[in-house]
């Protein structure tokens, strides 16, 4: 959906245990918190879908080796 130049956001209210799917093959399910406040979503994607935390895209990158097996694909929903 495309209003003014803008991408839209479709809002949902979900209770935990629900799930909303993208496509046929991308599910987001909520889960039940573990601490008051906190809200948890779990993701099932192909492997051929890089699903990655926002926050992560604007860090430049380590060169641990876990992350340089990440970059290879090897860290997947």
């Amino acid at each position: 959906m495309n209003v003014k130049g803008r991408t839209s956001m479709l809002v949902l209210t979900r209770c935990p245990g629900q799930a909303v799917m993208i496509g046929d093959k991308i599910e987001v399910r909520l889960l039940p918190p573990r601490f008051a406040g906190e809200v948890r979503v779990g993701i099932t994607a192909p492997r051929t879908v890089h699903v990655v935390r926002e926050e992560l895209l604007c860090q430049p990158p380590r060169q641990g080796p876990r992350d340089r097996a990440c970059r290879k694909g090897k860290d997947h929903v």
